[in-house]
């Protein structure tokens, strides 16, 4: 699970940062941000204990789970976005997320 994971996020840097197709700041911004968002994202998850809170015990999948929503969160406009507003996007974006699995 954990290397699929790693596999995922890699290639994902990959498709985000080769984006403009060209060796710009774009490129840059994109791979800084979709690194320190998905992590961001990710700690959230661990740190905040969600899938201690609603689901009673901690997970791997859970951690994955908030890594793969901020991929998909940052691909839009990851060479073009405010880090401070997307961070805080993530972990608004995790709470969904969980509140929509309780449904």
């Amino acid at each position: 699970m954990l290397f699929g994971a790693g596999l995922l996020w890699m290639g994902w840097t990959g498709f985000n940062g080769g984006d403009p197709y060209v060796v710009s700041s774009d490129a840059s911004l994109a791979v800084l941000n979709t690194h320190l968002c998905t992590a961001t994202s990710l700690l959230t998850w661990v740190q905040l204990g969600l899938d201690i809170i609603f689901f009673r015990k901690a997970s791997v999948i859970g951690s994955v789970q908030g890594m793969i929503t901020s991929l998909v969160c940052i691909t839009p406009a990851a060479g073009k976005s405010n880090i401070k507003k997307k961070n805080l996007q993530y972990q608004v974006l995790n709470l969904m997320y969980i509140l929509a699995m309780q449904i």
